[in-house]
């Protein structure tokens, strides 16, 4: 497990130290507005360990806000460096070329402020729409022919739900909607196949007692 946290860390603090010589190269930040920028990614690069470690504590409020605010984070955090490694990509494929063509494309390649807003404004784009893409449940039907299932059962549906994440973001009223959709789809069979629960367990108490109101033919 140690060593996870040393992995994770490494390219967790690396990823911000990326984008830190990103927004340098293109601001030039003053010494002020630096050292607000590095405090903020520190605090950022373990906002995942301070929300475990509040949470086990049972600081379940102040865990719940550093959540909606580290995990958006990560998330544009990310998408950002994905997206700007390409850019770079492009720069540098772009500068060999020039090189080896003994040429100049000065157009062709993106300046540092460029560099940076273009995917910033991709990442943040990207992240608003997969919230709400998030948001709206869709289900999906495949049929599956077989003669594995005996006669006298005939159809068996079963309803698979997956990553639901319960824990400090996703609360009751997205796991009402899920099973909305699930007792819309009549079940024979209820499966969920993997992470319906993050984190601490024992502050979702009360939240079990909704699978109650779904009672498949076959089980859950």
């Amino acid at each position: 497990m140690s060593f996870f946290f040393i992995i994770f860390f490494a390219l967790y603090g690396g990823m911000h130290l990326y984008a830190f010589f990103k927004v340098r190269a293109a601001l030039i930040p003053g010494t002020v507005s630096s050292i607000f920028l590095i405090l903020f990614m520190l605090v950022m690069t373990f906002t995942p360990f301070i929300i475990r470690m509040s949470e086990k504590f049972g600081f379940e409020y102040s865990a719940r806000i550093m959540s909606y605010i580290g995990y958006t984070w990560m998330g544009v955090l990310f998408l950002f460096t994905s997206s700007s490694l390409a850019v770079d990509l492009f720069r540098l494929i772009i500068h060999l070329l020039e090189s080896s063509l003994h040429r100049d494309w000065p157009y062709l390649k993106p300046s540092a402020v460029l560099s940076l807003f273009i995917p910033f404004a991709l990442s943040v784009s990207i992240a608003i729409y997969g919230y709400f893409e998030a948001k709206n449940i869709r289900t999906e039907q495949i049929t599956i022919k077989t003669h594995k299932i005996p006669e006298e059962v005939g159809r068996l549906r079963i309803v698979q739900i997956s990553d639901v994440h319960i824990g400090l973001i996703i609360r009751k009223e997205r796991l009402k909607n899920i099973l909305r959709e699930v007792k819309k789809a009549d079940p024979d069979i209820l499966v969920s196949t993997g992470d319906l629960v993050d984190g601490q367990i024992n502050s979702l108490i009360g939240l079990s007692g909704i699978f109650n109101d779904i009672n498949p033919k076959y089980g859950k």
